[in-house]
């Protein structure tokens, strides 16, 4: 009971629909947690109505048992006396994008927060997607919860054509790592569209 195991990668998915291959794709990468309850190998989740019940019963019917391997996920426990498991952090930026002119600059906020029972130290950093973009961290790594700032900066001529670029930011402590990416719109022009007011 709780087991969690995972679908084998040598498993053949070609044969099932595409809402079945999603997740059959999804026992793959994640697998499932084992409940000792009903008959071997009983399948169960949440009734949707945008899945077909019965396609999916007779999917899962074909799966057997030693198409499934254990995964040990003895390293994720807080104690051996608890329930509680190690967890990680998650990363924000605000905002998600900026239009700036060229020859501009602009900054965005990167936010780490705890999530579960992580603790630590995160590094932070940045790639920029041109030559022409100027890129850099303030407060690169930061104990958890904390704010990282990046600060961009444009040398396109004014003038230049409007482009849009993205922008990833790396966060990584312990074995965790998470990728956000910000948006950057240069020499982007606004539009107005005209009001009619109904007397």
């Amino acid at each position: 009971m709780g087991q969690r195991f995972r679908l084998k990668a040598s498993v053949d998915i070609s044969s099932y629909s595409a809402p079945v291959q999603v997740i059959f794709r999804a026992f793959k990468t994640y697998g499932l947690v084992l409940a000792d309850n009903g008959s071997n190998w009983y399948v169960s989740g949440a009734p949707d109505a945008r899945w077909n019940d019965d396609m999916l019963v007779n999917a899962f019917r074909q799966l057997k048992g030693s198409d499934f391997e254990a995964v040990d996920v003895s390293s994720l426990m807080v104690d051996p006396d608890s329930g509680q498991v190690l967890s990680d952090f998650t990363l924000n930026a605000v905002p998600s994008a900026r239009a700036i002119d060229p020859g501009g600059t602009t900054n965005y906020q990167l936010s780490l927060a705890v999530h579960g029972n992580w603790s630590g130290t995160v590094t932070a950093t940045v790639s920029s997607p041109s030559p022409s973009i100027t890129v850099g961290l303030s407060g690169s790594s930061v104990n958890v919860p904390g704010v990282v700032r990046l600060a961009v900066t444009d040398t396109h001529p004014i003038g230049s054509p409007a482009i849009w670029y993205s922008i990833p930011i790396t966060a990584t402590g312990s074995s965790v790592r998470h990728v956000v990416n910000v948006g950057l719109l240069i020499g982007g022009a606004k539009t107005y569209l005209p009001i009619a007011l109904r007397q």
